[in-house]
C-alpha cells in the first residue's frame, strides 16, 4: 500500500512543478508571443515627365502597376504615391524636395 501512496505523492508533485512552469508570474505579457513585422515603405524619390512617372520606394524604381514587398504601386503623382496592398491603401509622401521634373 505504501507504494501506491509514494506513486500518487510523485504523480501530484509533478504536475505541481509543471503547471508552475507553464505560468511563470513574474514573465512579461506577450513574452514569447511571434509577432508579424510590418512592412515599412520609404518614397525615396518622384521623378516625373510628359512620358512616364517614376517613384523610387525603398531604393526601388517603380512605375505604376509595378509591385514591392507585396503592395501595388496605383498612382503617382508629384505629392503623392498610392499603393494598395490587399485592399488596403497606403498613401506616401516625399519628405523632402526630393521630386524632380524632366523638361
Amino acid at each position: 500500500m505504501s507504494w501506491l501512496k509514494t506513486i500518487y505523492i510523485f504523480m501530484v508533485a509533478s504536475s505541481l512543478v509543471s503547471s508552475a512552469l507553464a505560468a511563470d508570474p513574474t514573465r512579461p505579457p506577450g513574452f514569447g508571443n511571434a509577432r508579424i513585422a510590418k512592412t515599412q515603405y520609404h518614397l525615396n524619390s518622384v521623378l516625373l515627365s510628359d512620358t512616364r512617372k517614376v517613384a523610387t520606394i525603398n531604393g526601388r524604381a517603380l512605375s505604376v502597376g509595378e509591385t514591392i514587398n507585396g503592395a501595388t504601386v496605383l498612382s503617382i503623382t508629384h505629392t503623392l504615391v498610392r499603393l494598395d496592398k490587399n485592399g488596403r491603401i497606403i498613401e506616401l509622401k516625399p519628405k523632402r524636395a526630393s521630386i524632380r521634373q524632366e523638361k
